[in-house]
Protein backbone atom coordinates (compact mmCIF):
# COMPACT_ATOMS: atom_id res chain seq x y z
CA UNK A 1 0.00 0.00 0.00
CA UNK A 2 1.14 3.54 -0.70
CA UNK A 3 1.44 5.77 2.34
CA UNK A 4 -1.79 7.73 2.80
CA UNK A 5 -1.89 11.44 3.59
CA UNK A 6 -2.93 10.83 7.19
CA UNK A 7 0.11 8.55 7.68
CA UNK A 8 2.72 11.16 6.73
CA UNK A 9 5.48 11.80 9.28
CA UNK A 10 4.19 9.06 11.57
CA UNK A 11 6.02 5.89 12.56
CA UNK A 12 5.19 2.36 11.50
CA UNK A 13 4.26 1.60 15.11
CA UNK A 14 1.78 4.49 15.26
CA UNK A 15 0.14 3.51 11.97
CA UNK A 16 -0.31 -0.17 12.89
CA UNK A 17 -1.65 0.70 16.32
CA UNK A 18 -4.15 3.30 15.05
CA UNK A 19 -5.21 1.85 11.68
CA UNK A 20 -5.05 -1.88 12.39
CA UNK A 21 -5.34 -2.02 16.21
CA UNK A 22 -2.07 -3.99 16.25
CA UNK A 23 1.03 -3.33 18.34
CA UNK A 24 4.09 -4.35 16.35
CA UNK A 25 7.67 -5.07 17.42
CA UNK A 26 10.88 -6.39 15.86
CA UNK A 27 9.44 -9.91 15.77
CA UNK A 28 6.46 -8.62 13.77
CA UNK A 29 8.85 -7.13 11.21
CA UNK A 30 10.66 -10.47 10.94
CA UNK A 31 7.70 -12.84 10.78
CA UNK A 32 5.47 -10.65 8.59
CA UNK A 33 8.38 -9.64 6.37
CA UNK A 34 7.33 -6.01 6.91
CA UNK A 35 8.96 -3.82 4.28
CA UNK A 36 9.13 -0.09 3.58
CA UNK A 37 9.96 0.82 -0.03
CA UNK A 38 10.82 -2.81 -0.77
CA UNK A 39 13.37 -3.10 2.05
CA UNK A 40 12.87 -4.85 5.37
CA UNK A 41 12.03 -2.17 7.96
CA UNK A 42 15.01 -1.53 10.25
CA UNK A 43 12.73 -0.91 13.26
CA UNK A 44 9.17 0.00 14.23
CA UNK A 45 10.00 3.70 14.50
CA UNK A 46 10.63 4.24 10.79
CA UNK A 47 9.01 7.55 9.81
CA UNK A 48 6.78 7.36 6.75
CA UNK A 49 7.14 9.95 4.00
CA UNK A 50 5.25 10.84 0.82
CA UNK A 51 5.36 8.15 -1.92
CA UNK A 52 6.63 5.50 0.51
CA UNK A 53 5.16 2.02 0.21
CA UNK A 54 4.46 -0.54 2.94
CA UNK A 55 4.11 -4.27 2.37
CA UNK A 56 3.93 -7.34 4.58
CA UNK A 57 3.16 -11.02 4.38
CA UNK A 58 0.57 -12.52 6.70
CA UNK A 59 -0.29 -16.22 6.48
CA UNK A 60 -3.92 -17.17 7.11
CA UNK A 61 -6.47 -19.69 5.87
CA UNK A 62 -9.57 -18.50 4.08
CA UNK A 63 -12.90 -19.20 5.65
CA UNK A 64 -14.82 -21.99 3.92
CA UNK A 65 -17.90 -21.35 1.79
CA UNK A 66 -20.68 -23.71 0.71
CA UNK A 67 -19.43 -26.46 -1.56
CA UNK A 68 -22.18 -25.81 -4.07
CA UNK A 69 -22.06 -25.61 -7.86
CA UNK A 70 -22.72 -22.08 -9.08
CA UNK A 71 -25.74 -22.10 -11.40
CA UNK A 72 -25.19 -20.15 -14.63
CA UNK A 73 -28.46 -18.56 -15.71
CA UNK A 74 -27.28 -16.57 -18.73
CA UNK A 75 -24.00 -16.30 -20.61
CA UNK A 76 -23.30 -14.26 -23.77
CA UNK A 77 -20.48 -12.17 -25.25
CA UNK A 78 -21.10 -9.27 -22.87
CA UNK A 79 -22.61 -10.65 -19.70
CA UNK A 80 -22.71 -13.62 -17.38
CA UNK A 81 -25.55 -14.06 -14.89
CA UNK A 82 -25.35 -16.61 -12.08
CA UNK A 83 -27.09 -17.67 -8.88
CA UNK A 84 -24.70 -16.92 -6.01
CA UNK A 85 -24.91 -19.27 -3.00
CA UNK A 86 -24.97 -17.72 0.46
CA UNK A 87 -21.74 -17.60 2.53
CA UNK A 88 -19.76 -16.45 -0.55
CA UNK A 89 -18.62 -12.83 -1.09
CA UNK A 90 -18.86 -11.33 -4.56
CA UNK A 91 -15.20 -10.27 -4.74
CA UNK A 92 -12.03 -10.60 -2.63
CA UNK A 93 -12.42 -8.84 0.71
CA UNK A 94 -11.29 -9.32 4.30
CA UNK A 95 -10.29 -12.95 4.77
CA UNK A 96 -11.70 -14.04 1.39
CA UNK A 97 -9.95 -14.18 -1.97
CA UNK A 98 -9.99 -17.53 -3.78
CA UNK A 99 -13.37 -18.40 -2.23
CA UNK A 100 -15.05 -15.31 -3.68
CA UNK A 101 -17.54 -15.58 -6.57
CA UNK A 102 -15.29 -13.55 -8.87
CA UNK A 103 -12.30 -15.86 -8.34
CA UNK A 104 -14.34 -19.08 -8.53
CA UNK A 105 -15.81 -18.01 -11.90
CA UNK A 106 -12.37 -16.94 -13.13
CA UNK A 107 -10.98 -20.42 -12.39
CA UNK A 108 -13.94 -22.09 -14.10
CA UNK A 109 -14.02 -19.97 -17.28
CA UNK A 110 -10.35 -18.91 -17.41
CA UNK A 111 -11.56 -15.31 -17.67
CA UNK A 112 -11.83 -12.34 -15.31
CA UNK A 113 -15.37 -10.93 -14.99
CA UNK A 114 -16.08 -7.38 -13.87
CA UNK A 115 -18.37 -6.52 -10.96
CA UNK A 116 -21.65 -4.77 -11.90
CA UNK A 117 -23.44 -4.92 -8.54
CA UNK A 118 -23.09 -6.67 -5.21
CA UNK A 119 -24.94 -8.94 -2.81
CA UNK A 120 -23.95 -9.47 0.81
CA UNK A 121 -21.89 -12.61 1.40
CA UNK A 122 -24.71 -14.10 3.50
CA UNK A 123 -27.30 -13.43 0.78
CA UNK A 124 -27.97 -15.84 -2.07
CA UNK A 125 -29.40 -14.61 -5.36
CA UNK A 126 -28.92 -13.42 -8.92
CA UNK A 127 -25.66 -11.64 -9.74
CA UNK A 128 -24.63 -10.03 -13.04
CA UNK A 129 -20.97 -9.71 -14.03
CA UNK A 130 -19.69 -7.92 -17.13
CA UNK A 131 -17.17 -9.13 -19.68
CA UNK A 132 -16.21 -5.64 -20.85
CA UNK A 133 -16.17 -2.05 -19.58
CA UNK A 134 -19.07 -0.94 -21.83
CA UNK A 135 -21.43 -3.52 -20.30
CA UNK A 136 -20.43 -2.60 -16.76
CA UNK A 137 -21.01 1.09 -17.49
CA UNK A 138 -24.37 0.41 -19.16
CA UNK A 139 -25.83 -1.57 -16.27
CA UNK A 140 -24.08 0.61 -13.70
CA UNK A 141 -25.90 3.65 -15.07
CA UNK A 142 -29.24 1.82 -14.97
CA UNK A 143 -28.65 0.96 -11.33
CA UNK A 144 -27.55 4.50 -10.51
CA UNK A 145 -30.69 5.93 -12.13
CA UNK A 146 -32.88 3.43 -10.21
CA UNK A 147 -34.16 2.02 -13.52
CA UNK A 148 -33.63 -1.52 -12.17
CA UNK A 149 -36.07 -2.96 -9.64
CA UNK A 150 -34.61 -5.31 -7.03
CA UNK A 151 -36.73 -7.94 -5.29
CA UNK A 152 -35.55 -10.11 -2.40
CA UNK A 153 -37.16 -12.95 -0.49
CA UNK A 154 -36.57 -13.22 3.24
CA UNK A 155 -37.72 -15.78 5.78
CA UNK A 156 -38.36 -14.12 9.12
CA UNK A 157 -39.24 -15.46 12.55
CA UNK A 158 -42.87 -14.96 13.57
CA UNK A 159 -46.14 -14.21 11.81
CA UNK A 160 -45.50 -11.14 9.67
CA UNK A 161 -48.55 -8.81 9.38
CA UNK A 162 -50.91 -9.37 6.45
CA UNK A 163 -50.92 -5.69 5.45
CA UNK A 164 -50.70 -4.99 1.72
CA UNK A 165 -47.27 -3.48 2.34
CA UNK A 166 -45.16 -2.20 5.21
CA UNK A 167 -42.59 0.56 4.69
CA UNK A 168 -39.52 1.05 6.88
CA UNK A 169 -37.63 4.30 6.27
CA UNK A 170 -35.36 4.37 9.31
CA UNK A 171 -31.97 5.91 8.50
CA UNK A 172 -28.97 3.58 8.64
CA UNK A 173 -25.64 4.49 10.22
CA UNK A 174 -22.47 2.38 10.28
CA UNK A 175 -21.33 2.19 13.89
CA UNK A 176 -17.57 1.74 14.22
CA UNK A 177 -17.87 0.69 17.88
CA UNK A 178 -20.37 -2.06 17.00
CA UNK A 179 -18.73 -2.80 13.61
CA UNK A 180 -22.21 -3.02 12.14
CA UNK A 181 -25.01 -0.99 10.62
CA UNK A 182 -27.65 0.36 13.00
CA UNK A 183 -30.75 2.53 12.68
CA UNK A 184 -29.95 6.11 13.61
CA UNK A 185 -32.32 8.86 12.49
CA UNK A 186 -29.85 11.59 13.49
CA UNK A 187 -26.59 10.48 11.85
CA UNK A 188 -27.77 7.78 9.44
CA UNK A 189 -28.23 7.90 5.67
CA UNK A 190 -31.65 7.91 4.01
CA UNK A 191 -32.89 4.32 3.65
CA UNK A 192 -36.20 2.77 2.63
CA UNK A 193 -37.44 -0.79 2.26
CA UNK A 194 -40.95 -1.98 1.38
CA UNK A 195 -42.11 -5.38 2.72
CA UNK A 196 -45.03 -7.59 1.73
CA UNK A 197 -45.92 -10.92 3.28
CA UNK A 198 -46.32 -13.99 1.04
CA UNK A 199 -47.26 -16.65 3.58
CA UNK A 200 -46.50 -18.08 7.04
CA UNK A 201 -45.59 -21.65 7.96
CA UNK A 202 -43.93 -23.71 10.66
CA UNK A 203 -40.34 -24.70 9.80
CA UNK A 204 -37.79 -26.96 11.46
CA UNK A 205 -34.70 -25.13 12.80
CA UNK A 206 -31.77 -26.01 15.05
CA UNK A 207 -33.95 -24.70 17.92
CA UNK A 208 -36.92 -26.85 17.03
CA UNK A 209 -40.11 -25.96 15.19
CA UNK A 210 -40.60 -22.22 14.64
CA UNK A 211 -43.40 -20.19 13.10
CA UNK A 212 -41.93 -18.16 10.25
CA UNK A 213 -43.03 -15.97 7.35
CA UNK A 214 -41.75 -15.55 3.81
CA UNK A 215 -41.66 -11.89 2.86
CA UNK A 216 -41.08 -9.95 -0.35
CA UNK A 217 -38.52 -7.17 0.20
CA UNK A 218 -38.16 -4.18 -2.12
CA UNK A 219 -35.18 -1.97 -1.19
CA UNK A 220 -35.51 1.58 -2.53
CA UNK A 221 -31.97 2.42 -1.40
CA UNK A 222 -28.86 0.24 -1.21
CA UNK A 223 -27.33 0.47 2.25
CA UNK A 224 -25.19 -2.40 3.50
CA UNK A 225 -27.33 -5.06 5.24
CA UNK A 226 -30.33 -2.75 4.76
CA UNK A 227 -33.02 -5.44 4.58
CA UNK A 228 -31.85 -7.29 7.69
CA UNK A 229 -31.42 -4.05 9.66
CA UNK A 230 -34.89 -2.80 8.71
CA UNK A 231 -36.48 -6.15 9.49
CA UNK A 232 -34.83 -6.16 12.88
CA UNK A 233 -35.93 -2.63 13.78
CA UNK A 234 -39.58 -3.11 12.80
CA UNK A 235 -41.61 -3.53 15.95
CA UNK A 236 -43.82 -6.07 14.18
CA UNK A 237 -40.94 -7.75 12.34
CA UNK A 238 -38.25 -10.16 13.33
CA UNK A 239 -34.64 -10.80 12.33
CA UNK A 240 -34.10 -13.03 9.33
CA UNK A 241 -33.88 -16.76 10.00
CA UNK A 242 -30.34 -18.20 9.78
CA UNK A 243 -28.79 -14.81 9.04
CA UNK A 244 -26.72 -12.65 11.36
CA UNK A 245 -27.66 -8.98 11.75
Amino acid sequence: AFVKGRWLNKSLYEIYEKEFSTKINQNTIKYRNLKVNGQLACNVNVILKSNFTIESTHHFHEKPVLDQEIEIIHNDENLIVCNKPNSMPIHPCGCFKHNSLQYILARKFKKHFKIIHRLDALTSGIVMLGKNVATVQKFGQLLKNHDVKKTYLARVVGDFPDDEQIVCDRKIFYSISKAAGVTDDRFGKESETVFRKIHSEVVETDKGKVLSSVVYCYPKTGRTHQIRIHLKCLEIGRASCRERV
